[in-house]
């Protein structure tokens, strides 16, 4: 397969030979007009380039004269780049597919076309759609595992803002710690256990390490006073989980 030039390529028959000198200034006039979009500068001045004799009975011919039109009409109404930019799309996509033509754009060098049966390209650019599309659905799909993980974190949280409503005079009293102490202290504390025998410091630090204690509680901080800081608006707000409870 031989290249006919930088803009098309394929092997060069009549239909070639005809279509070739409207599909380079198609694809010269379409890539001027996209860099000036992308830059978001007005794309007028480009389309007083590419200007060939009107030749009604050729596709090729119609079709570069339909989008210089587009265009056209879309920078007098004042249309954003972006519009530009999907006329630029639509003529790639929809428009030259019809008529057998496939324009592919390349980096850093200019869009080249080819000839080919129109189902065929039609077909190949369906297929590209869906591809797009299942790629873009699987973005924003959601984890299912991931999901329940998060649930089960944020019920956590919860429970846990949960007992931070809880006064600490009945927090150990009630709950999973229902009937574990038989005293306790002035904080609420506890400081037996459900048979009677004093609960030493280190259990005692063990337990609220697990609740929602912070680690600073007073009863292990003699200088601050022997209230629970969640209901001592002077203190800072120790308590971490306020701004935890939202999937």
């Amino acid at each position: 397969m031989e290249d006919t030039d930088d803009l098309g390529f394929g092997v060069e028959g009549p239909i070639e030979r005809t279509a070739r000198p409207y599909l380079n200034a198609l694809a010269a006039l379409r890539d001027l007009v996209r860099a000036a979009a992308q830059k978001k500068e007005s794309p007028e001045e480009a389309l007083s380039l590419h200007q060939l004799p009107a030749a009604p009975d050729s596709p090729y011919a119609q079709a570069l004269a339909a989008f210089r039109e587009q265009v056209r009409v879309l920078v007098q109404q004042g249309a954003d780049n972006i519009a530009i930019l999907k006329a630029c799309d639509q003529v790639r996509d929809e428009i030259l597919p019809q008529i057998g033509v496939s324009l592919e754009d390349r980096t850093g060098k200019p869009a080249r076309w080819r000839l080919d049966d129109p189902s065929v390209l039609l077909e190949e650019i369906e297929e590209r759609r869906k591809a797009a599309a299942e790629k873009a659905a699987g973005k924003g799909a959601v984890d299912p595992k991931k999901l329940k993980q998060r649930i089960t974190m944020k019920t956590k949280d919860l429970d846990k803002f949960a007992k931070g409503l809880v006064p600490l005079t009945e927090l150990f009293k009630q709950g999973e710690h229902a009937g574990k102490f038989t005293a306790f202290d002035e904080a609420g504390m506890p400081t037996t256990d459900a048979t009677g025998e004093p609960i030493g410091k280190g259990p005692l630090k063990k337990l609220t390490k697990g609740s929602i204690l912070p680690p600073v509680y007073p009863y292990f901080t003699p200088s601050l006073p022997p209230v629970y800081p969640q209901f001592t608006p002077s203190l800072p707000p120790f308590y971490p989980y306020f701004a935890l409870v939202r999937l």
